[in-house]
């Protein structure tokens, strides 16, 4: 049996959070929409695409237990912590009498801070208990650390409606200002444990403020893929547009200034956006590349042609990756920001 952390930290959490979300949304990423497509023509491809949306359902409790994992807590605790986490983050609704859907993601602020309390009295409180802690552990935490969870719900998710509130200020902007600024935003957001695709739908974002939500999120994809390589595996860094972005969070809370690069790609890509009044629906407006959701929810805009093929390829690939490997290096000069900052361990 793995020897219990002594103390509770906050980056192993935000490293476990990380890891969840990855391996959440990489399934869909990789065949969600590809098997939806297929799934018209050939039903068993249905099935794959229901899979996937049944692995993103899951992550709270992949959160619980990678959380628990990183701070190195045995079997009976981590399934422990996965399950309070589960009810807490709000994704299990009840729609008839012992019958149990999973809406969403849930929210993933509460899902980490539920694991985050649940590990934190695990450690201090219940982590000597020996013989008693198949009975004592899988009681408390789930019922009433999960429960505290579904208590602190309804307030934690206006964070989420706070921060929409704002964003959508900005869609009343002339069109250069609202790409710029909402780009930027999303580019905030998608390395910090609120959900885009959550605030893309809370506010109801469309048209050209879709489109730079949904640019915001590719660029800084792209930025972090480039920045990282050096420093992680190929597979690492093509997580990073493949998945998502989140895999930083971690880091950007040691360093900060580490997301300068990809907000200057996402200044421009916005800008372009507002300029040209590219358009996407609200369903595409946190996805980025992922799936490639941007660059199909382009080429429909601009219509299907090899011109709208050529010119999506263009903006969300070559634009932002050429912009990223000349940041790359113009920040080389200097000490301010280094490809080690990107640095990732997975375990």
């Amino acid at each position: 049996m793995p020897k219990t952390t002594t103390n509770l930290s906050f980056l192993k959490v935000l490293n476990g959070m990380s890891i969840a979300i990855v391996v959440a949304l990489i399934p869909s990423a990789m065949l969600g929409e590809l098997s939806l497509f297929l799934g018209k023509e050939y039903p068993i491809f249905l099935n794959v695409y229901e899979i996937s949306t049944f692995c993103t359902r899951m992550m709270p409790f992949l959160i619980g237990i990678c959380v628990a994992n990183q701070h190195n807590l045995d079997s009976i605790q981590s399934a422990s912590v996965a399950f309070a986490t589960t009810v807490g983050s709000g994704v299990i609704t009840q729609f008839d009498a012992g019958v149990f859907s999973l809406a969403g993601t849930g929210d993933v602020i509460n899902a980490g801070l539920v694991a985050t309390l649940s590990t934190w009295v695990i450690i201090r409180f219940l982590s000597s208990l020996k013989s008693f802690a198949i009975i004592i552990i899988p009681t408390v935490i789930p019922i009433f650390i999960g429960g505290l969870g579904l208590l602190s719900l309804p307030y934690v998710s206006l964070i989420t409606v706070s921060i929409g509130n704002v964003i959508n200020q900005f869609t009343t902007l002339h069109p250069l200002l609202m790409g710029l600024f909402i780009s930027m935003s999303f580019s905030v957001i998608v390395v910090s444990p609120i959900s885009t695709v959550g605030i893309a739908y809370s506010i109801g974002i469309s048209g050209i403020s879709a489109a730079a939500a949904n640019s915001g999120v590719a660029g800084t994809a792209i930025t972090l893929a480039v920045f990282s390589y050096k420093a992680n595996s190929l597979g690492v860094s093509l997580a990073h547009f493949i998945g998502t972005p989140k895999m930083q969070m971690a880091n950007f809370v040691k360093k900060p200034i580490m997301l300068l690069p990809a907000l200057i790609v996402t200044a421009i890509m916005g800008l372009i956006t507002g300029f040209f009044q590219f358009t996407m629906s609200t369903q595409a407006a946190g996805f980025g590349i992922s799936g490639a959701i941007g660059p199909l929810g382009l080429i429909e805009h601009l219509g299907w042609t090899k011109t709208a093929v050529v010119i999506a390829i263009a903006y969300y690939v070559i634009l932002p990756t050429s912009l990223a490997f000349a940041l790359l290096a113009f920040f080389k000069k200097s000490s301010l920001i280094k490809s080690s900052d990107y640095a990732l361990e997975f375990k």
